[in-house]
């Protein structure tokens, strides 16, 4: 985590094994990539150890993005490329539904996260929660 810490605008540690870099400074996303795979070479180099990345333009995209190609791989998933990168997953990739809230939404025929955004949120609400 040394390695991340001051390569970013922000660092949040979420787990011992799990991160979040906040890149946007460098002001493009191509230059992200490149930073990336440098950070990607130096835990090699220096831990001996692989590293999932994802970028994305937000954190729930990023975390799904180093999720989608484990493991070892850099997944980019450009602001315009989101919704076609997400519709076709399941609903499982998304932080938050586990088996029980899946086998809820599978029993209501929600399998992806296309079939998930037709619903509204009051919908939402009602059969998840405030949270929901």
């Amino acid at each position: 985590m040394a390695i991340l810490a001051t390569a970013g605008d922000a660092f949040q540690k979420t787990s011992v094994d799990e991160a979040y870099l906040e890149l946007s400074s460098l002001g493009s996303c191509d230059t992200a990539v490149e930073r990336a795979r440098r950070l990607k070479a130096e835990i090699v180099s220096r831990e001996g150890l692989t590293a999932s990345v994802g970028i994305g333009p937000n954190k729930l995209v990023a975390k799904i993005a180093s999720d989608f190609q484990k493991p070892d791989r850099l997944t980019v998933v450009r602001p315009e490329e989101v919704q076609p990168f997400l519709d076709p997953l399941r609903i499982r990739v998304i932080p938050g539904i586990g088996p029980k809230t899946e086998r809820f939404l599978h029993e209501r025929h929600i399998w992806t996260v296309a079939d998930l955004r037709t619903l509204g949120r009051t919908q939402l609400a009602e059969w998840l929660g405030p949270r929901g």
